[in-house]
């Protein structure tokens, strides 16, 4: 993948079935993952989501409740920390790889270009045996 072919392109999000199953997905233990990228000039703001309905943070990308982090700010009630930015060439370095990751899935401004219809513990397109 060439930098030319990010040009015209605002959103893209990785989405990891690796360890997912629809029935166990908000808090049966195998969840969903979102990385979203969003295009911000020449760089792209990284950042998370997941289908767990647990405390989830969405710059880090991991389990944790907002106010029990370092950067949380208690006075003013938000949080400081920074997103991951990265540049048109650590993007397509990371939209290669997960071309090449058979259980992640890809969304291009709201078009999804690589789909994957597997469950983690039967993968079984479209079906989960449990």
């Amino acid at each position: 993948m060439r930098k030319a072919s990010l040009r015209g392109i605002n959103n893209i999000t990785l989405i990891d079935y690796s360890s997912y199953c629809p029935k166990l997905c908000w808090n049966g233990g195998k969840y969903l993952f979102k990385i979203n990228c969003d295009r911000k000039d020449n760089s792209w703001i990284i950042t998370h989501e997941t289908s767990a309905d647990f405390e989830y943070c969405k710059i880090f990308g991991d389990f944790q409740n907002c106010k029990d982090c370092f950067y949380y700010d208690k006075d003013n009630d938000n949080c400081t920390a920074s997103p991951t930015i990265v540049s048109d060439d650590e993007m397509i370095a990371i939209l290669e790889s997960a071309f090449d990751d058979e259980m992640v899935g890809i969304v291009v401004d709201g078009v999804e270009i690589k789909k994957v219809n597997k469950c983690d513990y039967c993968h079984e397109k479209d079906v989960c045996i449990r």
